[in-house]
Order: C-alpha cells, then sequence, then structure tokens
C-alpha cells in the first residue's frame, strides 16, 4: 500500500511541477504581448482632462477627431 501512495505522490508532483510551468510561460508570453503591443503606445493625459473626468464634465474630442452628431451631406 505504501508504494501505491509514493506512486501517486510522485504523479501528483510532476502534474503540479507541469501546471506550474504553463503559468509561467503564460506570463512570460502575456508580458511580452504587453511589452509589444500596449508598452509603445503613450497616452499623453493632460491635467484639466482629469479634472473633468473626476467632477463628472463631458470632455471635448479632439479637433481632428470625427465627429458623428455632423453628418455629411451628400
Amino acid at each position: 500500500m505504501g508504494s501505491i501512495r509514493k506512486k501517486t505522490m510522485s504523479k501528483d508532483r510532476i502534474l503540479g511541477r507541469h501546471l506550474l510551468l504553463l503559468v509561467f510561460i503564460k506570463i512570460v508570453i502575456l508580458y511580452g504581448l504587453w511589452y509589444v503591443f500596449i508598452k509603445p503606445n503613450k497616452v499623453k493625459v493632460d491635467v484639466s482632462d482629469v479634472q473633468r473626468l473626476y467632477q463628472g464634465g463631458a470632455s471635448a474630442p479632439p479637433e481632428n477627431q470625427f465627429n458623428q452628431n455632423q453628418r455629411s451631406q451628400p
């Protein structure tokens, strides 16, 4: 009976190591994706924009952004 328990324990340890390795690999892949796609995109934050956000006021869209309320007429 001791040998059965020993085999089960070793299989559990192997499974635990495999799961730990998979989690580590996933973390490395997620960090790599963040580093490639997210980190290079810097967003400039203006103090007045943050104040409007916390005070509940609507922020004006940038001038070069298309305003959906103004439809172009053919």
